[in-house]
């Protein structure tokens, strides 16, 4: 949906209502926020954002789904709230800095 556009910083606010990737392959992204309204993050919607830095996920998410953060070799870190209850198949294959 956004690969093309160069976006470095990006608040997700509210649900997504797509089904997958919504910001996957933003090769320029580097800090993503997640607002307290989202539950559960769309599969994929950060894959292969290689310049992906810096994720601040809220206390009330639900489920992490697959590939969600695929490719992001640019992430250090990641804190996980305690009240995600799911982590999908692949969703942090090739973090290679986490």
């Amino acid at each position: 949906l956004f690969s093309a556009c160069p976006l470095e910083e990006v608040y997700i606010g509210r649900p997504l209502d797509y089904s997958y990737a919504p910001l996957s392959e933003v090769k320029t992204l580097r800090t993503a926020t997640v607002g307290e309204a989202v539950r559960i993050l769309p599969e994929g919607i950060f894959a292969e954002c290689s310049a992906l830095e810096q994720v601040s996920l809220p206390e009330t998410l639900e489920e992490i789904p697959r590939f969600a953060f695929r490719k992001c070799g640019s992430l250090p870190s990641i804190y996980i709230p305690a009240s995600v209850r799911k982590i999908g198949d692949a969703a942090f294959a090739q973090c290679s800095k986490l």
